[in-house]
């Protein structure tokens, strides 16, 4: 396969929900699947992506899925807003909530002060948001995804992108689960039906219209 090449103008790199409260010991989060630590191995890749993203002139937008607190009326959990759901959904307790250390993005993929961070209600990034307006406005024709949880927020948002007409590619090493088999069934069904899955070395070089990186050099971003 011919190695893949991106126009930077046309494309933009979405961090999805990298937040405390599903990233960070301290967050909500931690004691669901597996802890955090399947999370966590995905931040060295998207901070290399972001890297070689702003170098290019890639547009660079992050997500973050936010709930209001409980006292404030307005009901934004799924388990208020559904009387059906799989056995899996609990009771909720605070997390997530707008304005708090767990809805914020980590520190180590801190947005600069000219990127956006697009709040949202739901799975989808595209779902009661300004994403699809923001990305036409800019020409983009090209998503490249990252972020959390492959089962969940990207794979809604992959589809979503994909049913816009807009090309996706999925960062093989920057998505992930706290769940590894769900996180390889959804990535087996992007793979077959959304669009190519490819290493971060790869997009880096994509990004910059170079030659792909040799697996192992300083520049590797598995080796980070």
């Amino acid at each position: 396969m011919s190695p893949l090449i991106l126009d930077p103008a046309t494309t933009a790199l979405l961090v999805v929900d990298m937040q405390n409260d599903f990233c960070e010991e301290g967050g909500y989060y931690a004691g669901v699947g597996g802890g955090v630590g399947p999370v966590q191995s995905i931040i060295p890749p998207i901070q290399f992506l972001l890297e070689a993203a702003r170098e290019n002139g890639v547009f660079v937008l992050y997500t973050a899925i936010t709930y209001q607190p409980a006292d404030r009326g307005v009901p934004t959990d799924l388990t208020e807003l559904h009387s059906l759901l799989p056995d899996t959904f609990g009771a909720y307790e605070s997390r997530l909530l707008t304005g708090t250390w767990g809805a914020q993005i980590i520190d180590r993929l801190t947005p600069r002060s000219n990127e956006i961070v697009l709040e949202k209600p739901n799975y989808s990034v595209f779902y009661q948001t300004q994403l699809e307006a923001l990305l036409r406005r800019r020409g983009i024709r090209t998503v490249v995804l990252t972020g959390a949880a492959t089962n969940g927020c990207i794979i809604h948002s992959a589809y979503d992108a994909f049913v816009r007409d807009l090309d996706v590619v999925l960062v093989e090493d920057g998505v992930m689960s706290y769940w590894p088999e769900l996180h390889d069934a959804a990535m087996a069904i992007m793979g077959a039906m959304i669009g190519p899955i490819v290493p971060s070395r790869d997009l880096v070089a994509a990004f910059g219209n170079r030659a792909p990186i040799p697996a192992g050099s300083s520049k590797d971003g598995a080796a980070l």
